[in-house]
C-alpha cells in the first residue's frame, strides 16, 4: 500500500499526463482541419492546370511550422493530415483513380521526410520569431526552406511521373512549380505562424489554458491601431496600383518584375514595426499577389510572379532581422543608459547623504566604540596602547589610565608572548589594511581571546600609523569545542577512542613505523559469551562489564599503545614499535588470560573469554584497510577454532 501522499502524487501525475494528451489531441484535430482547409483553398487558386501544384502552397508553411514547434509529434500530425486529405479527395470524387499502395505510401512519407530532414535540425536554432533577429538564423531558415522544398519537389515529381499521373516531358515544369510553390509557402507562412500562433500554442501546451489574451498581447506589439490600418491600406494601394496602372494605360502586357516595387511599402512597414511588421507585410503582399494574379488570369507570367514573391519574402525576413537587431541594440543601449542614469542619481544621493551625516555618524561611532560589549583598543606604530574602551578594561583587568602607554605584549600571557610577537612583527609589515586574527591567553588569567587587528597606514605613504585591535572572549567556546571533539572521538561508555580516532592513530603509527623501521601490531579483540551476560544480568550488567574490560585492556598497555572500542563487544589494540611478532602474540595471550578471569558486577559475577586476531605491519600488509581486514579474519579464525585463544593471520585464512 502506498501512503496517501504518494498515491495523491501519482494521481496528479496521471491526471497531468492525461490532460497533456487531451491538449495534444485537440491541437492535432485543429491542425488537420486547418491543413486541409488551406490545401483546398490553394487548389481553388490553382493557376498551372495541374492538380498537384499551384502558385503557392500555404500548407507547406503550416507543415514546416508544426515540425519546428512539435518535432516528431508534428511529423505524425502531418502524416495524419495527408491521410485525411486523401479520404476527403475520395469523398469529393468517388470515381477518382486510387494510386497503388506503394505510391500512396510514397505520397505520405516523402514530404514528411523532406520537411523533417531540414526542419528538425533547424528546430534547435529557430525556436520562435525572436530567433530571426539574428541574420544568421534568417539565412539558416531560408536555406532550410529551400532544401526542404527541393527535396519534397524531387520526391513529388518522381512519384507523379513514375506513378503515371504525369508525363516525363512535364517533369521539369512539375519540379519547378512544386519547388517554388512550397518555398513561397514556407517563407511566407511559417514566420507568420511563429508570430501569431506559437506563443499561444506553447502556453496552452505548458499550462493547459487557452491563451487568447497572450496572442492578442503579442499582436498588440505591432500596434494594431491607426498605424496598422495605414500600413494595410498602403499594401492594398500598392497592389492595386501595380496592376491598375498598366490597365489604365491600355497596356496589353503586365510587367511581373515591376512587382518588386512592392518592396518599398514593405521596407516602410518594417522600419516602423520591426520584424513582426515585416512578417505580416510580406505575408499580406504575397497573398495579395496570388489573389490578383488569379483574378486577372495572369497565368503566363505566373513563374515570374513566383520569383517576385520569393524575393519579397526573403527581403522581408533579412530586412526584418536587421531592423529587429538594431531595435534590440537601441533598446539595450537605452536601457543601459537609463540604468546608468539611475545609478548615477543614486550614487549622488548617497554621497550627499554621507556628507550630511558624517558628523552625526562620527559621534555615533564614538559612543558605539566606547560602550561596545567587546574589547576595542588602539595602538601606535610601536605597539603602545593609545586607547582602551570600557569592555577592554574589564577583560584585561586594568583601568584606562594604567593601560595607556603599555605594550601590546604586556597584555599577553607569558607562554604565548613569543608566538604573538612573531605574528605581530609579520602582520604589522603588511602594506594593505587587512584584518589579522590570532588566538591567545591574556596575562594574569586563563581567559582565551581572539584578537582581530587591522593596520592603519599614514595618508602620506605606506608607513604604519598604528593598529586597531578587537578582543573577544572565547574561553567558553574553546571548552565547548574540546568537549565536542571528545564526544566525536571517544566512546561514551568506556572512555576509549572510538572507531574514528582508532583509524587516525593507526595511520599515525604506520607513518612512524615507516620512519623508524619498527613493526606495528594490530590486535582484533572480540568478547566470547557477551550476549549471555546481557541476557542474564541485563544491559546495565553488560555495560558495566564492558567498562571493566576496557580497564583491564588499558592497564596492560603502554602509553604509546592505543586501546579502542570498535563496536558493541569488539575492541582493537595498536602496539606501536613492537619488537617482533612473538612479542605481539605474548601481549595478545596476556590479554586473553586477563579477560578470562571472572568479572565482579553489581548484579552478579560474569564470565567471558576473548578471541584475538594478530596482524603485523609491514610483514602481513602495508595498507590500513588490508591490515584491519586481516585482523578481523584472524579474530574470526580464533572464534571458529574454539574461542579463548590467539590466532596470527596467515595467507591460508
Amino acid at each position: 500500500m502506498h501512503p496517501p501522499a504518494v498515491a495523491l502524487t501519482d494521481d496528479l501525475i496521471l491526471q497531468s499526463q492525461s490532460s497533456c494528451w487531451q491538449r495534444l489531441l485537440l491541437i492535432g484535430g485543429l491542425y488537420i482541419a486547418l491543413w486541409n482547409l488551406v490545401y483546398f483553398s490553394a487548389a481553388v487558386l490553382d493557376v498551372l492546370n495541374f492538380s498537384l501544384v499551384s502558385l503557392w502552397f500555404p500548407a507547406a508553411g503550416l507543415s514546416f511550422f508544426v515540425l519546428l514547434e512539435l518535432g516528431w509529434m508534428g511529423a505524425l500530425l502531418y502524416l495524419a493530415s495527408l491521410m485525411v486529405n486523401d479520404g476527403l479527395l475520395w469523398l469529393l470524387d468517388p470515381n477518382r483513380v486510387l494510386l497503388p499502395l506503394e505510391w500512396q505510401l510514397a505520397r505520405w512519407v516523402m514530404p514528411i521526410i523532406a520537411y523533417a530532414a531540414f526542419a528538425l535540425p533547424l528546430r534547435e536554432r529557430v525556436t520562435c520569431l525572436r530567433s530571426f533577429a539574428c541574420a544568421r538564423s534568417s539565412a539558416l531558415f531560408c536555406a532550410a526552406a529551400l532544401g526542404a522544398s527541393t527535396l519534397a519537389a524531387l520526391g513529388g515529381t518522381f512519384r507523379v511521373v513514375y506513378s503515371g499521373r504525369g508525363s516525363l516531358e512535364q517533369a521539369a515544369v512539375i519540379f519547378r512549380s512544386w519547388l517554388v510553390g512550397d518555398l513561397i509557402g514556407i517563407l511566407a507562412i511559417t514566420p507568420l505562424l511563429l508570430f501569431l500562433l506559437q506563443p499561444s500554442l506553447h502556453h496552452y501546451l505548458q499550462q493547459g489554458q487557452g491563451s487568447y489574451s497572450l496572442g492578442i498581447r503579442w499582436l498588440g506589439q505591432v500596434r494594431f491601431n491607426r498605424q496598422a490600418l495605414l500600413d494595410g491600406l498602403l499594401i492594398v494601394a500598392a497592389l492595386l496600383a501595380l496592376f491598375a496602372i498598366p490597365w489604365s494605360l491600355g497596356l496589353d502586357r503586365h510587367f511581373p518584375f515591376a512587382a518588386l516595387l512592392l518592396l518599398l511599402p514593405l521596407i516602410w512597414i518594417t522600419l516602423r514595426n520591426g520584424l513582426r511588421g515585416a512578417v505580416l507585410g510580406m505575408a499580406a503582399i504575397d497573398a495579395g499577389l496570388v489573389l490578383l494574379i488569379v483574378v486577372l488570369g495572369l497565368y503566363d507570367d505566373a513563374f515570374q510572379y513566383q520569383l517576385v514573391m520569393i524575393a519579397i519574402a526573403c527581403t522581408g525576413l533579412f530586412l526584418g532581422s536587421t531592423v529587429e537587431a538594431r531595435n534590440q541594440a537601441l533598446a539595450a543601449v537605452q536601457t543601459h543608459a537609463e540604468q546608468l542614469a539611475r545609478e548615477v542619481a543614486a550614487k549622488t544621493q548617497d554621497l550627499q547623504a554621507i556628507n550630511q551625516d558624517l558628523t552625526q555618524k562620527e559621534s555615533y561611532l564614538r559612543a558605539l566604540v566606547g560602550n561596545a560589549p567587546v574589547d576595542i583598543g588602539q595602538f601606535d606604530a610601536q605597539g603602545r596602547c593609545c586607547y582602551l574602551n570600557a569592555a577592554g578594561c574589564v577583560l584585561t583587568a586594568c583601568t584606562a589610565d594604567t593601560a595607556l602607554g603599555r605594550s601590546f605584549l604586556d597584555f599577553v600571557h607569558p607562554e604565548h608572548r613569543d608566538y604573538v610577537d612573531f605574528m605581530w612583527q609579520i602582520d604589522r609589515g603588511a602594506l594593505t589594511p587587512k584584518a589579522h586574527v590570532l588566538e591567545f591567553r591574556l596575562d594574569g588569567s586563563d581567559l582565551w581571546v581572539t584578537a582581530y587587528w587591522i593596520n592603519v597606514m599614514k595618508q602620506a605613504g605606506p608607513a604604519l600609523s598604528g593598529s586597531i585591535i578587537i578582543l573577544t572572549d572565547i574561553t567558553e567556546q574553546r571548552r565547548k569545542d574540546a568537549h565536542i571533539w571528545i564526544q566525536a572521538h571517544y566512546d561514551a561508555l568506556t572512555d576509549l577512542p572510538n572507531r574514528s580516532l582508532f583509524r587516525e592513530r593507526f595511520d599515525q603509527s604506520l607513518h612512524r613505523s615507516q620512519r623508524s623501521h619498527r613493526p606495528v601490531a594490530l590486535l582484533g579483540v572480540d568478547l566470547d559469551g557477551f550476549k549471555a551476560i546481557n541476557d542474564t544480568l541485563g544491559h546495565a550488567g553488560g555495560d558495566e562489564l564492558l567498562q571493566q574490560v576496557a580497564a583491564r585492556l588499558t592497564a596492560r598497555m603502554r602509553d604509546s599503545d592505543t586501546v579502542a572500542r570498535i563496536g558493541g563487544d569488539e575492541f582493537a589494540v595498536i602496539l606501536s614499535e613492537v619488537a617482533d611478532q612473538n612479542a605481539a602474540v605474548q601481549v595478545a595471550e596476556d590479554l586473553v588470560a586477563r579477560l578470562a578471569k571472572p568479572f565482579v558486577l553489581q548484579n552478579g559475577v560474569g564470565g567471558i573469554s576473548a578471541s584475538v586476531g594478530v596482524v603485523m605491519y609491514p610483514a602481513h600488509a602495508t595498507t590500513t584497510e588490508t591490515l584491519i581486514q586481516y585482523a578481523d579474519q584472524a579474530m574470526y579464525a580464533a572464534k571458529n577454532a574454539g574461542k579463548n585463544q590467539v590466532v596470527v593471520w596467515r595467507p591460508s585464512l
